[in-house]
C-alpha cells in the first residue's frame, strides 16, 4: 500500500469512526444498517489495496470518492436521526393470531410454487429430472450453463419467490409470542433456506441470512455480547457458504477461477472496476440506470421501453469481475456528484425506516428495515435499492401488515428490563 493511499484510508477511517460515534450518541447504539455497511466497505477498500499484488488498487481520486459516498451514508443516516433520540425501549408487535398463521402460510405456499415451478422447468431443460442425489452438481451446472437466468416465473409466483423476506420475521413475530413452536419455526426456516439454495446463487442466501438476523435482533433485543457472538456466527457460515458454492461450480465450469481470484472479484475488485466508470470506459446503455425499478413495471404493463439492463460488462484485465459497487447506478447517471448525493439518499432512508421501526414496530417496519439492512450489505458488489423487489417487498409487507390487523403495543418503561433480560436467555 502506498503513503497517498495510507493516508486516504487513514483520515477516511477517522471520519467514519466520528459519525459511527454519533449515530451512537443518537440512537444509544449503532443502527444495524449503518454498522453492517461500514462492516463490508471497510475490507473492501482495505482488501483493493492488496488484493492480487496491488494489481487492482484503485487511483487516489477514485479512492476518495469511495471514502466520500461511504461518509454521505453515514451524515445521511445521521439526519433523520436529528430531531429526537431515538425510542431503544422495545416494543411488542401485537396480531391476530389466526390471521398472522394463514398470512404465513399463504406466503409460503406462494413461494414455494414458484419453486416447484421452477425445479419442473429448469429439469426440461436438462432434458431430464434434477436428482436428489446429484442435486449439488445439477444446480451448480445450470447456474454455469446460465439457465436459471433465463427462467422467468409467471407474474404472482415472481413477485412472491423471495416471500421469504417477509414470513421469516413473522414467524419470529409468531414465535416471539409464543403463537409457534420452536420446531414449527425451524421448519420454516428449513423450508426458507432450501427454496434460497435453488438458485445456486450466493444473493438469495445471503439475503435470508441477514433478514433473519436482523429481524431477530429488532425483536428480541439481545446482549452485546449475544450480538458480536451470533454476528461472527452468521459470517463464518456465510463464508463457508460461499467457498463451497465457488468450488462446485468451479468444477461444473469449463473456465474455472482460483477461490483466491474469486475472492477478489467479489470483495476487492468494485474499487477498480468502479473507477472504468470514473474514466469513462464503461459502455453506457440508454435510459436511466437509477429508474430500474420503474422500468420493471412499465415492461411488466406491457409499455415499450428502452432501458440498460441489470447484467454489467466484465472488466477482463487485472482479473475478470463484472461488480462495480452500488455507486455504478448513480455515477452513471449523475457523474461523482450523484455517486454522493445517492449514498447520502440511501442512508437518509434506511434511517428513516430504522427510526419508524423503533417507534412503532410492525411487520412492515421490520421486514422492510432487514431487508434494506441486506441491500447494505450488498453495497459493494451491486445496487439493490432500486430493484423492483424493493418495492415489491414494501407494498407485500404493508399488505400483510394490514391483514394480520398489526399494531403495536406501547411497552410500560418498568417492563423494558424484564424483556431484555428475555431476550438475552432466548438468544
Amino acid at each position: 500500500m502506498d503513503l497517498d493511499s495510507l493516508i486516504v484510508l487513514g483520515v477516511g477511517f477517522v471520519g467514519v469512526a466520528l459519525l459511527l460515534l454519533i449515530l451512537a450518541n443518537i440512537a444509544g447504539a449503532v443502527p444495524v444498517h449503518a454498522a453492517i455497511y461500514s462492516a463490508v466497505w471497510a475490507p473492501c477498500l482495505c482488501i483493493s489495496q492488496v488484493a492480487l499484488e496491488g494489481a487492482v488498487r484503485p487511483a487516489i481520486p477514485t479512492l476518495i470518492i469511495l471514502v466520500g459516498a461511504w461518509w454521505a451514508f453515514l451524515i445521511g443516516s445521521v439526519l433523520p436521526l436529528v430531531a429526537g433520540r431515538v425510542r431503544s425501549a422495545g416494543s411488542v408487535v401485537e396480531v391476530l393470531k389466526l390471521p398472522a398463521l394463514a398470512a404465513l402460510y399463504v406466503l409460503l405456499a406462494l413461494q414455494w410454487a414458484g419453486v416447484l415451478y421452477e425445479v419442473f422447468h429448469l429439469g426440461e431443460s436438462r432434458g431430464q429430472s434434477i436428482s436428489l442425489s446429484s442435486l449439488v452438481d445439477d444446480l451448480a451446472g445450470l447456474r454455469v450453463t446460465g439457465a436459471t437466468n433465463e427462467l422467468h416465473l409467471p407474474p404472482l409466483l415472481g413477485s412472491f419467490r423471495w416471500a421469504h423476506v417477509i414470513y421469516v420475521p413473522l414467524a419470529l413475530i409468531l414465535r416471539r409470542k409464543q403463537y409457534i413452536s420452536r420446531a414449527h419455526f425451524l421448519g420454516i426456516c428449513a423450508l426458507a433456506v432450501v427454496s434460497a439454495l435453488m438458485h445456486f446463487t450466493r444473493a438469495p442466501i445471503v439475503q435470508l441470512s441477514v433478514v433473519l438476523f436482523v429481524a431477530w435482533l429488532e425483536l428480541y433485543r439481545p446482549s452485546r455480547r449475544t450480538k458480536w457472538i451470533s454476528a461472527i456466527a452468521t459470517s463464518v457460515v456465510l463464508l463457508a457458504v460461499f467457498v463451497a458454492a465457488q468450488v462446485a461450480i468451479n468444477e461444473q465450469s469449463t473456465k474455472p477461477t482460483s477461490l483466491q481470484g474469486s475472492l477478489s472479484s467479489y470483495f476487492g475488485m468494485s474499487p477498480i472496476a468502479y473507477e472504468d466508470i470514473l474514466k469513462g470506459g464503461y459502455p453506457r446503455e440508454p435510459g436511466f440506470y437509477t429508474l430500474d425499478s420503474a422500468y420493471f413495471f412499465l415492461t411488466k404493463a406491457g409499455v415499450p421501453v428502452v432501458y440498460p439492463g441489470q447484467s454489467r460488462p466484465q472488466i477482463w484485465f487485472p482479473a475478470v469481475t463484472n461488480v462495480y459497487s452500488y455507486l455504478d447506478v448513480f455515477t452513471l447517471d449523475a457523474g461523482v456528484t450523484g455517486a454522493i448525493l445517492g449514498a447520502g439518499l440511501v442512508g437518509v432512508g434506511c434511517s428513516w425506516v430504522y427510526k419508524a421501526n423503533r417507534r412503532r414496530s410492525t411487520l412492515a417496519t421490520l421486514s422492510m428495515y432487514a431487508y434494506l439492512c441486506y441491500c447494505c450489505l450488498m453495497t459493494p458488489i451491486n445496487n439493490e435499492f432500486i430493484r423492483a423487489t424493493t418495492l415489491i417487498t414494501l407494498f407485500l409487507s404493508w399488505l400483510a401488515t394490514r391483514l394480520i390487523g398489526a399494531h403495536p403495543r406501547r411497552v410500560p418503561a418498568e417492563n423494558v428490563v424484564g424483556i431484555l433480560k428475555d431476550a438475552a436467555g432466548s438468544g
